[in-house]
């Protein structure tokens, strides 16, 4: 069996933020909640200062992109065009 192990806080912290991501997304592409509590106090952990979910997408996608050249997946592209 085959698999990926991230066992680095630094990857620990990029797959943290790509779920995130991933997490935002789905709720702005479908309308479907991701968790039972909102993920904008989660995104305010990483620094993020508004309120709306796009703005919070859009911001962890551009941070992401400097600290580790992250290209989003279709489905987040699809988020931060709505």
């Amino acid at each position: 069996m085959s698999g990926i192990m991230i066992d680095t806080p630094e990857g620990i912290a990029r797959a943290r933020k790509i779920a995130l991501a991933s997490a935002l997304a789905l709720e702005i592409n479908t309308g479907m909640r991701a968790t039972r509590h909102s993920l904008i106090p989660i995104a305010k952990g990483y620094g993020f200062t508004g309120s709306r979910k796009s703005a919070a997408l859009k911001w962890l996608v551009e941070k992401m992109q400097e600290e580790f050249g992250y290209e989003p997946p279709a489905t987040i592209q699809r988020a931060l065009s709505k």
